[in-house]
C-alpha cells in the first residue's frame, strides 16, 4: 500500500518538475515578488511621527512622572519624537504647518499640566508591592473601573489632524 503512494507521489511531482512553466510560477515568480516588492517598499521607516507637549512642568522643567513618560515613548522605538515648547500658544497650528513642511505625519500627543497629580494609584514603581496590590484589588470592585478608564483618557490628549 505505501508503495502505492510513494509512486503516486513520485509520478506527480516528476510531472510537475518537467514543466518549466509550473517550476517557474510557483517558485521563482513569488521569490520575484517578494524581491521587487522588499526593494519598492522596504527602505522606508516603520517609526510614527508623533509631536509631543509636556505642559507639566515644575518651573522649565518637566516633572519626574511626565519625563519618565516621555523617556517610556521614546524607549519604545515606535516613535520619531518631535517636541513641541510648552509655552507655544495654538499647538495645533505650529504642528499642522511644521509636519507640512518637513513631509511628517500630523499627530500631537499633550501631557496636560497636572499630569504629575492625576491618580497617583495608577502609577505603579518599580518595587512599590504594597501600591501594586491596591490596585489590583479595586479592579475587583465595580465602582473603581470606570474612573480607571477615565484616568486612562484624561492622561493624554491626543489630537489626529486632517
Amino acid at each position: 500500500m505505501r508503495s502505492r503512494i510513494y509512486t503516486i507521489i513520485a509520478g506527480h511531482f516528476k510531472s510537475w518538475y518537467r514543466s518549466k512553466s509550473n517550476i517557474f510560477w510557483t517558485i521563482a515568480f513569488p521569490l520575484l515578488l517578494i524581491v521587487l516588492f522588499g526593494a519598492i517598499f522596504g527602505s522606508g521607516s516603520t517609526k510614527f511621527d508623533l509631536y509631543l507637549q509636556n505642559q507639566d512642568l515644575n518651573g522649565n522643567l518637566p516633572t519626574p512622572l511626565s519625563q519618565g513618560y516621555v523617556n517610556v515613548l521614546n524607549q519604545t522605538g515606535a516613535f520619531n519624537l518631535h517636541m513641541v515648547a510648552a509655552e507655544q500658544p495654538d499647538p495645533l497650528t505650529y504642528v499642522k504647518n511644521d509636519a507640512q513642511l518637513h513631509n511628517r505625519g500630523q499627530r500631537l500627543l499633550v501631557v496636560p499640566l497636572g499630569f504629575n497629580a492625576t491618580r497617583p494609584g495608577l502609577w505603579i514603581a518599580p518595587g512599590n508591592r504594597k501600591l501594586s496590590d491596591r490596585l489590583v484589588r479595586s479592579r475587583h470592585r465595580q465602582s473603581t473601573r470606570p474612573s480607571i478608564r477615565s484616568a486612562s483618557r484624561d492622561r493624554n490628549q491626543e489630537y489626529s489632524l486632517h
